[in-house]
Order: C-alpha cells, then sequence, then structure tokens
C-alpha cells in the first residue's frame, strides 16, 4: 500500500512528521513491539496514527492498509 498510495498523498503528508516503527526486526523490534501496543492497544500491522506533537493525544487512527480510508485518516487527523 505504501508504494502506491503514499505519492498520491505526498502534499498531505508534508505537513506530518513520519515516524515507522518496524516491530519485527531484531531487538529494538520487541521495544518498539510493546511502544506500538501502549500506543494502540493491539500487535497487528499495519496502525497509522495521527498523534498531537504537543499532548501525544491520538488524533486519528486507522487500522490495517484499507487504501480507500487513508486520505479520509489524514483528514480526520487534521493533516
Amino acid at each position: 500500500m505504501e508504494k502506491g498510495l503514499f505519492p498520491e498523498v505526498s502534499g498531505t503528508l508534508k505537513k506530518t512528521v513520519e515516524a515507522r516503527l518496524h516491530t519485527d526486526r531484531g531487538p529494538i523490534g520487541v521495544k518498539l513491539r510493546k511502544l506500538q501496543i501502549r500506543m494502540t492497544k493491539v500487535s497487528t500491522l499495519p496502525v497509522y496514527l495521527v498523534v498531537d506533537p504537543k499532548t501525544e493525544e491520538i488524533l486519528s487512527r486507522l487500522d490495517g492498509a484499507r487504501r480507500s480510508q487513508f486520505v479520509r485518516f489524514l483528514k480526520k487527523g487534521g493533516v
């Protein structure tokens, strides 16, 4: 999904700072998986969040790779 969709929303994504948690890569992956579960309450992937950088409030969330819902998810998060 990322390769096909992200070019379509690149203008919108310019307003964000992207952070990817690669939860399947060695010892750091274990720590990142714990962070993912703490923030999302799930261990499934992918999970996308729009997070307020000042308050850490989750403004928008999308579970899964449903291409048709990704732009709505960004807009809901104020992006």
